[in-house]
């Protein structure tokens, strides 16, 4: 397996595009520490102090490029209103005891997606039937889909959404539109 963060999407008047990344850059350090897996980066990046500059070490066409990343803060909004679980255009069950041991989750944590809605934000975000959702973002679902729901519910709409999900033997993260 390789190692870093590689971009997918570098949105318009945003800090990465005033640096220069680029869909497929491979984000192999940030600010002098080494991105050993994709999700070493949210953490980072999370944790750095707004409006400081930062050097980022990014693998472009096999070429080491380094650039220099202003962070600004997520913007501020007025109160907005909560997200709902049914929204995200998947159905969702809970994880039973068996299939909980075969992946090696402790019984009561997670959420089985049991159906994803052809052209709902799940499906646009990667989701299958099948997933399992461990954590919103970075919570813990505890309490199948109660939980899940929960979780889902303390985020307002326009915030980010993240969910980290199994699929197999691998974990991914995927991001939902705000």
């Amino acid at each position: 397996r390789g190692k870093g963060a590689l971009v997918t999407d570098v949105k318009p008047s945003t800090p990465a595009a005033a640096a220069g990344f680029a869909r497929g850059d491979v984000i192999t350090r940030f600010d002098g520490t080494a991105i050993e897996h994709w999700d070493d980066l949210p953490w980072l990046a999370s944790t750095a102090s707004a409006a400081r500059t930062l050097k980022v070490l990014v693998n472009r066409e096999g070429k080491a490029h380094e650039l220099s990343v202003t962070l600004a803060p997520f913007p501020e909004s007025a109160p907005l209103a909560k997200r709902d679980a049914g929204s995200l255009g998947m159905e969702v069950a809970p994880l039973g005891e068996a299939r909980a041991k075969e992946i090696g989750i402790e019984q009561g944590q997670g959420v089985l997606v049991k159906d994803v809605r052809s052209g709902g934000l799940a499906a646009e975000a990667g989701i299958k039937s099948g997933d399992v959702v461990v954590q919103v973002n970075y919570e813990t679902v505890v309490g199948g889909t109660e939980g899940f729901k929960r979780l889902v519910g303390n985020v307002s709409v326009g915030q980010p959404l993240a969910l980290t999900v199994r699929r197999g033997d691998r974990f991914m993260f995927k991001v939902f539109p705000r």
